[in-house]
Order: structure tokens, then C-alpha cells, then sequence
């Protein structure tokens, strides 16, 4: 095969999984596309019992996050680890927080 076939059979692959990865991603957040939806899903994750079915303790622990460092929450929801993340930096470390819906950071 010539360089032009195994270029277009790259491209072909990458535009295939492109879509997949699209579908994937649409099918993933299925349960966030309402401004109720997401309502439900922050009372899940503010659940009380979370911390002892998570143990975000023994996480950041076994991450190794110490202070001074700085940590990103990609993802972070209602923002359930940010105390947790922030205590385990300290006041020289840095947290970043980020959520791809505004609802969510709002009410971190």
C-alpha cells in the first residue's frame, strides 16, 4: 500500500472513531440533559453515605497529593472532592475545578 492508501486509511479510522467517541460521550451523559436531570444527579452526589463507599480520604492518600501541589477535578459535579482536595494541598497548593455544565460549578 502506498503512502496516500495508509494515509486515507488513517484518516478513514480516525473519523470513524471520532463518531464513536461522539456517541459514546452522547450516551454517557444521557442523564444530564435536563436542568432536572442534573438535579437528581447532585442529590446522588451529595449523598452522606458517599464518603464511606469512596473513601476519598484514602484516595488522595494513595494519589500521593501533598501540598504545595496543584490538582484539577475535571469533572468535578457539584464539586464533592474540592474540600477534600484543598485541605490535602494546603494553602500553597492549587485546586482546579472544572464541569461541562455551568449548574453543576454553580453549585460547587
Amino acid at each position: 500500500m502506498n503512502r496516500v492508501g495508509k494515509n486515507a486509511g488513517v484518516l478513514a479510522f480516525l473519523t470513524l472513531a471520532g463518531g464513536l467517541s461522539a456517541q459514546v460521550a452522547s450516551e454517557a451523559n444521557s442523564g444530564y440533559k435536563t436542568p432536572q436531570q442534573r438535579e437528581a444527579v447532585a442529590k446522588g452526589l451529595a449523598d452522606p453515605a458517599r464518603d464511606e463507599k469512596q473513601k476519598p480520604r484514602e484516595l488522595l492518600k494513595a494519589m500521593e497529593v501533598r501540598p504545595g501541589m496543584t490538582v484539577a477535578d475535571v469533572g468535578t459535579g457539584i464539586g464533592y472532592m474540592l474540600p477534600f482536595l484543598s485541605r490535602s494541598v494546603g494553602p500553597a497548593g492549587h485546586v482546579i475545578a472544572e464541569d461541562i455544565f455551568d449548574d453543576f460549578i454553580a453549585s460547587a
